[in-house]
């Protein structure tokens, strides 16, 4: 536990900042029940989700895949925002009330922060309820092509999948499609880099902001990790949370 003289002035930090920049991470969101890719319970259905969350595992198999991020948006869909994310929303309110800037970037990708009441959240890894087309090459169309689908389950075909029993393959035309073709979710899978666009935006943040705050996040996932690095290399306070 931090000693009161430090909560002190972590406080008094946040009082006297002029632009606050926070970044959240798996840590944040457990609370709220959402399983993590790392530590106990990472498996599922005895399949490891890192091994699922690339292209090539969507190429080889995206009937599995696809099983695998309906079951993380129905967790999501049941999911509260908790402590954390509330407080992130408030503080945003109160920066932003006395004229002062406030921007949160997140690692997460289940909007509990806008559930909770943030605004313009920088999302790093794009988001659950957000598809895209998959080419038929493999390669993935840029991020201007995107769409909310906030149907659970997203396609028909996904809502008797039975948990408890081996995977049976869903027919591929039986998966989410637009125009002829194939969709996975708008997330940024390992082995790809974040969007121009984002990274621009968290850059932008990081440059200008007085005080960074890491919350729940172990810091080793690039280019987020970099962020502290970064801001330390201009003299600004970082104060890392993590419990």
């Amino acid at each position: 536990m931090p000693s009161r003289a430090a909560l002190s002035e972590v406080r008094s930090l946040i009082q006297q900042s002029q632009h606050i920049a926070v970044i959240t991470g798996a840590g944040v969101s457990a609370e709220s029940g959402i399983p993590t890719f790392r530590g106990k319970g990472g498996l599922w259905r005895h399949h490891d989700p890192t091994r699922l969350a690339t292209a090539e595992a969507f190429e080889s198999d995206p009937s599995l895949v696809w099983e695998f991020y309906e079951y993380r948006r129905q967790r999501v869909a049941a999911a509260k925002p908790n402590i954390c994310h509330r407080w992130c929303a408030q503080l945003q309110d109160m920066k932003e009330s006395h004229g002062k800037n406030f921007t949160l970037m997140t690692q997460n990708v289940d909007r509990l922060h806008q559930a909770a009441g943030s605004r313009s959240v920088i999302e790093l890894h794009g988001s659950l309820w957000l598809v895209k087309k998959f080419g038929v090459d493999g390669c993935i169309e840029d991020g201007v092509n995107v769409w909310e689908d906030r149907n659970v389950p997203i396609t028909p075909a996904l809502a008797n999948v039975d948990p408890t029993k081996p995977h049976v393959p869903i027919p591929i035309e039986e998966l989410p499609h637009k125009d002829g073709k194939l969709l996975r979710p708008a997330v940024v899978w390992f082995g790809e880099g974040l969007d121009e666009d984002t990274l621009a935006l968290a850059d932008r943040a990081i440059r200008s902001c007085d005080l960074f705050l890491v919350v729940g996040t172990s810091s080793v996932v690039y280019p987020a990790a970099g962020f502290a690095e970064a801001a330390l290399r201009r003299n600004v306070p970082v104060v890392e949370v993590n419990l």
